[in-house]
């Protein structure tokens, strides 16, 4: 939670602030060095003194569906996906013992763990407080005021949405329907999605951020939310994709006539690095101004965040750092190579080691990774009596891919003093006895640390959330492991979200 002790004239009630500072003749300031994204949540109806009891009762506006349970459910699963820093609302004729305590919005962002703040007049000088770079806000404003408002803050600069409730309904996929100047000439995108049950549209005063997700296989339900989480609003998904399919979906993007790859980002995730590889260069000949994040069936940002913990625990036990420590990397996979390879480069004393005499068709690095490979040593262990040879002399072991003989608790207890094992299993049994997949760098016995596959995943979510950020307001392609290892440290740093109370 935000430290809120700098505005005195202020206090707080739970995660609800209450601001005295401001007065009905306060106007707006354009932020400085700092980006603003508003979302404006049309209500459909004035600002009654709403409690419990008049929840499903109608308001009569032709915007909404005439029950507040319906746009409280748009509320909160937005407000999940846009994850804004702070939500206000005018607070009108209301005493402020009704905005709060007769307020189910009031109640609905305290439930988020979102900061809600009464507003006498226009001013989000609020704003200006929270100490991030891109800030993001969610206004629920009365169906009358809305389009003035929206134009307001577009004049300021800032990026601009506006949710509405919807009679009919829409697709249970969001839809992008580009009409430049079609419905008023502030409008350029509109987006049909399903809020949970409840349809909606969102319009846009600039094109909206768009995310491509190309993979060719499967992609995993979550990396569209983390794309949403990282301030894109629509996230497309195309699985089975081949390189010729490629050219169809840049079509897509580009042939709208609204400028929307000024605002489009490609995430690269095909599970085999070859595909991922072809993807690549199709996208690099066809499309020169869209940035690009590859991470080939999530390894590089596996691999980063792998280290980026173990550095942060090493800082939080302030043990020394990295430099100078004998490491274990098992595996003979993409992610296995990447992680020694970011190791060596920090200085440390690195051993690849293959726990299986059989070559793996993925174990074929890329070219960039060949020119470090050679400097870094490889053996093969494939059994327990070579890899406990290799884990006592090891202080930080990392294990990559499934041991065919799980490291045992009489293993653990011949190691050195304070090691730290890094484990991917996200399922039990995992390849360390004692280490549950979701246990975050426990003692597993006196001395010997472990991270757990479920964890990991975590941490790498967290990573993939800062790569994507990046790319969208820097606009730069991220494609190899080094800027990501950057990113993936402070990411690692940062509180990770609680898991959602209601369904999507």
């Amino acid at each position: 939670m935000k430290n809120f002790s700098a505005a005195p004239e202020s206090f707080k009630i739970g995660f609800l602030i209450l601001d005295k500072r401001l007065d009905p003749i306060d106007i707006f300031k354009p932020l400085k060095d700092k980006k603003l994204r508003v979302l404006i949540i049309d209500k459909g109806f004035k600002n009654p003194i709403i409690s419990e009891q008049t929840q499903g009762e109608a308001f009569g506006d032709s915007n909404s569906l005439e029950t507040l349970s319906e746009l409280e459910n748009l509320i909160f699963n937005l407000a999940k996906r846009f994850k804004p820093d702070f939500a206000t609302e005018d607070i009108g004729t209301r005493t402020e013992e009704e905005f709060f305590d007769k307020n189910v919005f009031s109640k609905l962002f305290l439930e988020l763990g979102v900061p809600f703040i009464p507003r006498r007049g226009s001013t989000l000088d609020y704003a200006c407080s929270v100490k991030k770079d891109e800030v993001k806000c969610m206004y629920l404003c009365d169906t009358e005021f809305v389009e003035d408002l929206a134009i307001l803050f577009d004049s300021l600069g800032a990026d601009v949405s506006i949710a509405r409730l919807q009679k009919r309904p829409a697709s249970s996929q969001s839809q992008m329907i580009i009409r430049s100047k079609t419905l008023r000439k502030n409008i350029c995108a509109i987006i049909k999605g399903m809020a949970g049950n409840t349809p909606y549209t969102l319009s846009f005063l600039k094109p909206p951020y768009i995310l491509l997700i190309l993979g060719a296989d499967g992609v995993e339900e979550p990396i569209t939310r983390l794309g949403y989480e990282a301030g894109f609003d629509i996230v497309f998904s195309y699985n089975n994709l081949t390189p010729k399919d490629i050219e169809q979906v840049i079509a897509r993007v580009t042939s709208d006539g609204s400028n929307g790859s000024e605002r489009t980002c490609i995430l690269v995730c095909a599970r085999n690095m070859m595909e991922a590889s072809k993807f690549l260069k199709v996208l690099n000949q066809t499309l020169n101004q869209v940035p690009i994040v590859l991470d080939p069936g999530g390894k590089y940002t596996t691999a980063v965040s792998m280290v980026a913990k173990v550095k942060d625990f090493l800082s939080e036990r302030r043990f020394n750092k990295l430099i100078g420590r004998r490491c274990a990397v098992f595996g003979n996979d993409i992610t296995a190579k990447i992680v020694a390879i970011i190791l060596y480069k920090l200085g440390c004393q690195v051993t690849l080691v293959n726990p299986c005499p059989n070559v793996d068709p993925e174990a074929e690095e890329p070219s960039h990774l060949t020119e470090y490979m050679t400097s870094i040593e490889s053996i093969l262990a494939p059994t327990t009596e070579d890899q406990l040879e290799v884990l006592r002399k090891s202080n930080i072991v990392f294990i990559t891919v499934p041991l065919e003989n799980r490291i045992t608790l009489g293993m653990l207890r011949r190691l050195r003093f304070f090691t730290i094992i890094v484990d991917v299993s996200t399922s039990s049994p995992t390849n360390v006895e004692g280490l549950e997949a979701d246990d975050d760098m426990k003692e597993i016995i006196p001395g010997v640390y472990g991270l757990g596959g479920l964890a990991l995943r975590r941490a790498r979510d967290s990573t993939l959330v800062e790569l994507l950020r990046s790319v969208r307001l820097n606009r730069r392609s991220i494609l190899d492991y080094p800027l990501m290892s950057e990113m993936a440290e402070s990411a690692i740093k940062k509180v990770k979200i609680s898991p959602s109370r209601r369904d999507d």
